[in-house]
């Protein structure tokens, strides 16, 4: 974290304490109590971090207008899922007074009035956060603890002699295992909340990982992951996506990472099928400043042409009758199903 914070440009890009969500958890007696703050009744000082989990079954009272004025005064920590309540005795342990986390942020209420007034700025409340802390292994709702190893498999690599020379045998897909494939990446919202934040970390089955928008490590590599170990991060991918303008004479480079973008993103799940555009709309905002180009529906007014190629793969999750009124039926947005764009060569 340290080093980090001291010499990565990309990831201080935003300033942690310029911008607040409208809700956060104040810290006290070492994360063993939280209360809730309105930010604009505040004079905030200090950054805040924020958590992805997955959403379940487990029963815990959440945010709602009628627990709101309970919240102000103090919430029973002991009630809430274990991941929830882990994740703010590491947020005091690293110095941090704040914590933002959705369902005790955002109101709950049937209506969604105040769902659907927060859902736009999750954008913000990622990119401006200090750290994002990922319950990445965690198969359920957070009631399991971040610390759950769920393997007995040790990660420390295996060392031989040959020719003289000492070598360390690893398996070269333990990014995989333990992030990229992990139960927390299949859920849509976390897509973005990944791409957003600008430091994360990641809780996995066996051991902590790390990813900064210029860096990645496991515990079994602190510093960094060694070539080859991890073909292209969708980091990365974002970066590729970024560093392209809508004039350029040629789109290929953007087409390759966009397509990459959309196709990891449409193979993710979401609890309500509605959230599709809204659970996307950070990371599209974001290139879409950073192109100068007009975002439509899932398109690109620079690529539009080509974007209308893309096709549908698989098993379709949801009738399109479902569907159709989220986006217009020539985006792949209307669709519940693993997309493909023809390659830029194309």
């Amino acid at each position: 974290i340290h080093r980090c914070t001291t010499t990565h440009e990309e990831c201080n890009r935003h300033e942690a304490e310029s911008w607040y969500p409208t809700r956060l958890l104040e810290l006290a007696s070492g994360g063993r109590s939280m209360r809730l703050i309105l930010t604009e009744n505040e004079k905030l000082k200090g950054a805040y971090v924020t958590l992805s989990h997955r959403w379940g079954l487990h029963h815990y009272r959440m945010l709602t207008s009628r627990t709101i004025d309970e919240f102000k005064k103090s919430i029973n920590v002991d009630s809430l899922p274990t991941a929830f309540q882990e994740a703010g005795l590491l947020a005091a342990r690293l110095g941090i007074r704040y914590i933002w986390i959705d369902s005790l942020c955002i109101k709950q209420d049937a209506d969604l009035i105040d769902w659907k007034r927060e859902a736009p700025r999750m954008c913000d409340v990622y990119t401006y956060s200090f750290l994002n802390l990922a319950a990445t292994s965690s198969p359920d709702d957070g009631t399991s603890s971040l610390f759950n190893t769920q393997t007995d498999q040790p990660f420390s690599p295996m060392q031989t002699d040959a020719h003289a020379k000492q070598y360390f045998l690893i398996d070269g897909d333990t990014w995989d295992y333990e992030i990229e494939e992990a139960p927390l990446q299949s859920r849509a919202w976390v897509f973005q909340e990944r791409l957003l934040a600008p430091r994360l970390l990641h809780f996995g089955s066996t051991q902590l990982g790390w990813e900064c928008k210029e860096d990645i490590a496991l515990e079994l590599f602190p510093n960094t992951l060694p070539p080859g170990m991890v073909a292209t991060t969708t980091s990365e991918t974002l970066t590729k996506a970024l560093a392209s303008r809508s004039s350029d004479s040629s789109h290929e480079s953007f087409r390759d990472a966009w397509s990459d973008l959309v196709n990891r993103y449409s193979k993710c799940d979401l609890t309500k099928r509605e959230d599709k555009l809204v659970a996307f709309s950070g990371v599209a905002k974001l290139i879409e400043d950073a192109r100068q180009d007009e975002y439509l529906a899932g398109l690109w007014k620079s690529t539009l042409v080509t974007d209308l190629a893309w096709t549908c793969y698989g098993q379709l999750w949801a009738p399109w009758v479902d569907t159709k009124f989220r986006a217009p039926s020539w985006s792949w947005l209307s669709l519940d199903q693993e997309i493909h764009f023809p390659e830029a060569g194309v």
